[in-house]
């Protein structure tokens, strides 16, 4: 039999299979000084990539049509004029200071805003991005060292999707995906309480980790009813986390449910389906926009229902959190462009093949150009996108996930384990009765 040689070991990062013959390190070596190194490389580079998106905003700022027209917008930069993160986190605490952001997420840009504030707003604009950008790397770098522990997950996935470049510097939304995923890694490696407060720390800096949490208990009450003594650990964990974030603001309860009313009384915004009537005269009504993305977390817990109860071996955990999140994402009132940073952890503990990842990095980017040259021509039409044509791009990343939620779950989109492996027995079907011996069907063996 000829020897097939094994890949290098420093290539396990990259996420393919260790080879037939290869060994790994008992104490992990290999794994800890030569896959934690090149992802956490992997991941600065990302950041420098979004940071070099952004250099025209870091000369001329982030205010009038500059950033729109030169393609650097971003929420974090826009934040410490609008919302005053100079003032700190003493201000916030004390409900003088009200920023548009969930509890965590809030506390965080003002504890930066404060310390990284300077005389003149471009200076303090530029050394809190700057900040977030450290932030970043160390965020993106621990999700992947950490879906590298996860079988089947592909960890570049997370540092070089150029979904990730595109949005982590756009809007605050790293933190609640790190936090959502480094509790989806926890519970899937069976330590349930800290799952639980990684998760409910999550809530309180978005609101998407609920989608999570509701699918780990379907779950485990549908497919893995031995986990089900874990589900006490988890509920109690998920309530100390939110409990941490909301007891320093007790005495001004607003604080705490500001961003989710300010959602419910928004309407509708660019990113929803839900919007494009209003480009052409006729919105949609606020409270028909606010039941349709009820609606949508519905028709979420329908589709993993449905998922769950079919015949069939079970879709992963993380593609089921994916198809969960992507329906909850293009059904609700507003999908702003850093709102797909969601999915890209999802995609890679669900182990996603990279062409589906890039189809739909394809779509995302097309909507990126497309989002903004929109909003500069609301402004000045002569230099805009028609909003005939932002549908249609619109359409074109509605599409993307559509993809990206298809390929997620095996038995949805045809790709199954291959044929002779433990996952998928070849058929007997047809075949005479099994014998013992080197003829015996199906030929499972030992490996050498």
């Amino acid at each position: 039999m000829p020897h097939t040689p094994s890949p290098p070991a420093h290539l396990a990062w990259a996420g393919g299979p260790l080879g037939r013959y290869a060994v790994r390190s008992a104490r992990g070596i290999d794994r800890r000084l030569l896959g934690a190194g090149p992802l956490v490389v992997a991941a600065l580079a990302c950041v420098l990539v979004a940071l070099l998106r952004l250099q025209s905003c870091f000369a001329t700022g982030w205010s009038g049509r500059t950033p729109t027209t030169r393609m650097c917008p971003s929420d974090l930069a826009t934040a410490v004029g609008a919302d005053n993160l100079g003032r700190g986190l003493a201000a916030y605490l004390s409900g003088d200071l009200d920023v548009r952001q969930p509890p965590l997420t809030a506390a965080v840009m003002s504890l930066i805003g404060g310390v990284t504030d300077a005389p003149t707003l471009l200076t303090a604009q530029q050394a809190l991005v700057i900040t977030w950008a450290v932030l970043a790397v160390v965020l993106l770098g621990l999700m992947a060292v950490r879906v590298a522990t996860v079988p089947g997950a592909d960890p570049t996935q997370v540092v070089l999707s150029p979904v990730a470049a595109l949005t982590v510097l756009v809007s605050p939304d790293l933190l609640g995906v790190a936090l959502a995923t480094l509790g989806l890694v926890a519970w899937l490696r069976r330590r349930a309480a800290l799952a639980g407060v990684l998760l409910g720390l999550a809530v309180m800096a978005r609101t998407y980790p609920l989608v999570l949490l509701a699918v780990m208990v379907a779950v485990v009450l549908v497919r893995d009813p031995q986990r089900r003594p874990d589900l006490r650990p988890l509920a109690l964990g998920a309530l100390g986390g939110v409990v941490a974030v909301a007891l320093p603001l007790a005495w001004h309860p607003g604080t705490v449910i500001s961003a989710w009313r300010a959602w419910w009384a928004a309407g509708t915004s660019l990113g929803s389906p839900w919007h494009v009537p209003s480009l052409v005269g006729t919105a949609v009504p606020d409270p028909l926009a606010v039941a349709l993305a009820v609606l949508g977390w519905v028709a979420a817990a329908f589709v993993v229902a449905l998922l769950l109860t079919r015949r069939g071996p079970a879709p992963s955990l993380a593609g089921l959190a994916l198809v969960a999140v992507a329906i909850v994402l293009v059904t609700g009132t507003a999908a702003p462009p850093g709102a797909s940073l969601w999915l890209v952890p999802l995609a890679a503990l669900a182990g996603v093949r990279w062409r589906d990842h890039l189809v739909w990095a394809a779509c995302e980017g097309a909507y990126f150009v497309a989002h903004w040259l929109f909003v500069n021509g609301l402004v000045e039409h002569t230099k805009g996108l028609p909003a005939g044509w932002y549908a249609v791009f619109l359409l074109v990343r509605l599409a993307g996930i559509a993809w990206l939620a298809r390929a997620a779950v095996p038995s949805i989109s045809g790709r199954h384990a291959p044929t002779g492996t433990l996952d998928r027995l070849p058929s007997a079907c047809g075949k005479p009765p099994p014998v013992v011996g080197d003829a015996a069907y199906p030929p499972v063996t030992e490996g050498p």
